[in-house]
């Protein structure tokens, strides 16, 4: 009985720990890809008012 408790603390401390980690990488990856997308939304907006002042003949 005492090694089937041990064993359920062990899957319970690994559950947490784990999940944690999980909640880390999301957060770090959401981040980097969030900073990404705005560098990606910047660059195609200045592109894309570039392409429009050029196509316009405005200089």
């Amino acid at each position: 009985m005492d090694n089937m408790i041990n064993i359920a603390n062990q899957i319970i401390v690994y559950s947490v720990c784990y999940t944690l980690i999980f909640v880390v990488y999301g957060y770090v990856f959401y981040h980097v890809f969030k900073f990404i997308a705005q560098i990606v939304i910047y660059a195609y907006k200045k592109l894309a008012a570039d392409w429009h002042k050029w196509r316009s003949g405005k200089n």
